[in-house]
């Protein structure tokens, strides 16, 4: 019996529950599709798949599918819910789905088990629960607040409207995981302190403030809009709110350009660094291989405007 027939049993004997209670990952896209077989009647991966769409992170079913069916949108959100997938996006084209449970599986987190060397774990040790956010919300409103979660983007099953809008039924804080860049490093200093510049650097365009903090037991999920490239399993986002004291600290990028600088110091890899001239590492070119970063300055892009009208 395949996980498809398994599931369609499970349903029709109302034990799905039982799904709940084992599962603590998403599934993956191949027992997705197979599951979908058991949960959408008649479903058909070739037919009704857009299969232009699908990668790990991300898979679209035609509407047509739940049409042909007789399955409304709340039924399917329902019934893949408990195998760590969810509904996000609803257009004329497609149902656009994503994993809920994906931050376990995508963060690096086997990597570490391949870092043997004292040096390059303490590195990775000296970043864990460390977050960097960039926003346009300034110092004295996020020492008061912190960072909320995003909840006015929810999709209402009861009345559920196309649009091409995204609908992340999820409460999200967006960050950069510098412990998920650790892992992706493998701890070496050199490949991680050239890599917070880059992150710095790529996160300007998301806001005027850049804020590192610290939390602890936070799930980091890795964002499905850069499933591949310098920033893939590194830019994702935390489910629950970052309280004021978790925020280590602000730096204004239009008046101060040493983001880098401060989380450096403010993580103390710089006292990891030999000679402490940790800028050494800087645009310095790396092996090719998979955990290569690429050089990207988005300073340089023509719509970057540090003007006080832009920011306010």
């Amino acid at each position: 019996m395949d996980i498809g027939e398994a599931i369609a049993k499970i349903y029709e004997s109302g034990e799905l529950k039982l799904i709940n209670e084992v599962m603590s990952r998403s599934l993956n896209l191949f027992e997705l599709r197979r599951a979908l077989k058991g949960i959408i009647p008649g479903y058909d991966y070739i037919r009704d798949g857009a299969t232009e769409q699908h990668n790990d992170m991300l898979y679209c079913i035609k509407p047509e599918a739940l049409e042909r069916s007789g399955i409304t949108l709340k039924q399917l959100e329902s019934r893949i819910r408990p195998l760590g997938w969810t509904v996000s996006g609803y257009t004329e084209n497609q149902i656009v789905l994503i994993p809920i449970h994906n931050g376990t599986r995508d963060s690096y987190g086997d990597d570490i088990k391949n870092v043997r060397k004292a040096d390059r774990a303490a590195v990775v040790d000296a970043l864990q629960g460390y977050y960097v956010r960039f926003s346009n919300m300034p110092p004295e409103v996020v020492k008061r607040i912190g960072f909320r979660t995003t909840k006015d983007r929810n999709m209402d099953f009861d009345n559920p409207k196309k649009s091409n809008l995204q609908y992340w039924n999820q409460e999200r804080v967006y960050c950069y995981s510098l412990n998920a860049l650790g892992k992706r490093c493998q701890g070496k200093i050199d490949y991680v302190i050239n890599g917070i510049f880059v992150v710095v650097e790529a996160g300007y365009e998301y806001g005027r403030y850049m804020y590192l903090f610290k939390t602890k037991g936070e799930r980091f999920n890795r964002d499905v809009e850069y499933g591949f490239g310098s920033l893939a399993g590194i830019a994702g986002f935390l489910e629950a709110k970052i309280n004021p004291h978790e925020i280590i600290l602000a730096v204004d990028t239009k008046t101060n350009a040493n983001g880098g600088d401060a989380i450096v110091k403010a993580t103390g890899l710089d006292k990891i660094v030999k000679d402490g001239n940790y800028r050494k590492f800087l645009g310095r070119k790396p092996e090719v291989n998979s955990h290569e970063f690429a050089e990207y300055n988005p300073r340089k892009k023509p719509d970057r405007d540090f003007s006080v009208e832009k920011w306010s």
